[in-house]
């Protein structure tokens, strides 16, 4: 039987196989022509946010700060959480539940959520009622795993942060991988783009 390589874990696997044997992944295989597709994408909805970043109905969007209102900002919120914070009164942790499927598996899949997170961040931090926000983004074809998580705290944004582009405001906040695989994905994000390394420095754990 020909074989073929993993979209998520990169392990061999049989072509056609519905699941990876290693991993789980469901349609594991991936053509090149859907890898094409799926790149172009990612990169007309990372135009499509940073053209929108320049417009200041998109910075601004307004919705109330309720759960309903907040799930109003993308239709790929699944889930949100309220968590009043308590050394500030009238304020909270927000917590966003998304499903994402990773499209091609690699930096290109980062570039894409850090280009979401920039675009809800800025709706989301023009209510003072939001104190911190940790986004996590599952994949709905891989049973919701839990590949990647990425938290903001307002108190650690510069002053001028929505003058940032979404991979500098990626620098300042703080993505943790959900596995090894996709922790991989976030140091080839970070080797190729420069400017969303974190104070501009290769993290540790990318460093081989």
């Amino acid at each position: 039987m020909p074989l073929t390589t993993c979209r998520i874990c990169k392990k061999a696997v049989e072509k056609n196989t519905k699941t990876c044997p290693h991993c789980g992944a469901s349609r594991p295989e991936m053509s090149n022509a859907i890898s094409i597709f799926a790149l172009v994408i990612i990169a007309l909805s990372v135009a499509f946010v940073i053209f929108s970043g320049s417009n200041e109905s998109a910075q601004t969007k307004d919705f109330a700060f309720t759960v309903d209102g907040i799930k109003s900002l993308s239709i790929d919120i699944t889930s949100v959480y309220l968590t009043p914070q308590f050394n500030k009164p009238d304020t909270f942790l927000v917590e966003i539940e998304l499903n994402k499927n990773p499209f091609t598996g690699g930096a290109q899949d980062w570039n894409s959520i850090s280009a979401e997170v920039f675009s809800l961040s800025k709706s989301l931090l023009a209510k003072q009622n939001t104190d911190k926000i940790h986004f996590v983004f599952r994949s709905p074809d891989n049973n919701n795993l839990d590949w990647a998580r990425i938290f903001v705290d307002r108190k650690e944004l510069p002053k001028d942060w929505e003058n940032l582009t979404y991979l500098q405001f990626f620098g300042i906040s703080r993505p943790l991988p959900g596995t090894l695989e996709t922790g991989r994905w976030l140091c080839d994000f970070y080797k190729k783009y420069e400017s969303s390394r974190p104070n501009g420095l290769t993290p540790d754990f990318c460093k081989e």
